[in-house]
């Protein structure tokens, strides 16, 4: 199919002013004219010559500074409202909802290196810890048991969540759901501790004084270390609370090249490429390997021993492996040494691989 030149638009132009008989006299006429074939060039856009895209555009520039210009003096009502809403979009400007609804809905393409490799442990970790779950699931009974495999079901859907968050980029929302997903897991540990608790729990009693009662009982009853208190903190200050922490990484500070003066722009749609992308996929596999860790001390004696410390060993190895590749050695580039992290959490992954 030939494409569209400056001449067949000339041509369609003329022929458009020839049809509207009130076109030299009419500015609403003229107006529509216009318009008109500014719609006919956006419509088919790709299948012009780069000249006639470049007069297509020209036209739009036109079409759009003339409006401008005439707002200025329209006094404020919905319909100004709703042009300069439109116009906006026609400059690209416009942030459309539909646009990211799709975003989230679509398959998404695994580009860099640490999201390949997060993707493939988290689907073969999560795998293992739903087969777990099914194979235990119905063989116990008692307030504890139900109340235990009822959270790691909930923690398991807030992990897949999670996960599709963390990928399209939108790290602080997934913070919330990971950190809804520990709480579960400290919970877990705390009926694993002291069995007794889950009566309460589930009882009939004012949820929310129930959580607060337990929120206290799990700081009191479990120990931390200072990974996962330095973990519980970035979430807590960058997706679980309104912070001006989590408003920061949405933001960029810019200068205005005219005025010099400062000027700030606040992200919609996912948050930019920060360290907290990096820090959430590094968080969300934490958080997988405390889970099959808490689901197999919760149930140890309904699984295969041997393929539990062997699934949760390789667990371990491979996080400690890609915390390692992508955190630690480009911050190490960087000047920063980071591997007393590194230390702190395979001393705590192989504290809860010796506790089997």
């Amino acid at each position: 199919m030939p494409q569209i030149s400056v001449d067949d638009l000339k041509t369609r132009f003329h022929e458009s002013m020839e049809k509207a008989s009130d076109f030299k006299t009419n500015p609403a006429t003229q107006q529509f004219v216009l318009f008109d074939q500014l719609r006919f060039g956006l419509e088919n856009y790709d299948s012009m010559s780069a000249e006639a895209q470049k007069m297509t555009n020209k036209l739009k520039e036109d079409i759009l500074s003339f409006m401008e210009e005439n707002m200025k003096v329209l006094p404020d009502s919905p319909i100004k409202r709703t042009i300069g809403r439109h116009m906006r979009g026609a400059k690209g400007e416009r942030v459309h909802v539909s646009s990211h609804l799709k975003k989230l809905a679509s398959p998404f393409e695994l580009t860099q290196a640490f999201q390949k490799k997060c993707d493939e442990i988290f689907e073969k970790r999560m795998q293992l810890i739903v087969d777990f779950y099914q194979e235990v699931m119905g063989r116990k009974n008692g307030a504890a048991d139900f109340a235990k495999l009822g959270l790691l079901s909930g923690c398991i859907d807030e992990l897949l969540v999670a996960y599709f968050l963390v990928q399209k980029n939108y790290p602080l929302q997934a913070f919330s759901h990971i950190r809804t997903c520990q709480e579960g897991l400290d919970l877990i540990a705390l009926f694993n501790k002291e069995p007794r608790l889950s009566d309460e729990w589930a009882g009939d009693e004012n949820t929310y004084e129930i959580w607060k009662k337990y929120k206290r009982l799990v700081k009191d009853k479990l120990s931390r270390n200072k990974a996962r208190e330095d973990i519980e903190g970035l979430l807590s200050n960058h997706g679980v609370h309104p912070t001006f922490d989590m408003l920061k990484v949405r933001c960029k500070m810019l200068k205005n090249k005219e005025d010099g003066r400062t000027q700030f722009l606040v992200s919609i749609g996912g948050t930019p490429n920060t360290r907290e992308v990096f820090s959430s996929h590094v968080i969300l596999l934490y958080t997988v390997l405390m889970l099959m860790g808490e689901l197999v001390a919760s149930f140890s004696q309904l699984l295969n021993v041997e393929e539990v410390k062997k699934e949760l060993s390789d667990a371990c190895k491979e996080f400690t492996n890609f915390f390692a590749e992508f955190i630690i050695k480009p911050f190490i580039k960087d000047g920063k040494q980071y591997e007393s992290v590194k230390q702190d959490l395979d001393k705590s992954l192989q504290k809860l691989l010796d506790s089997l």
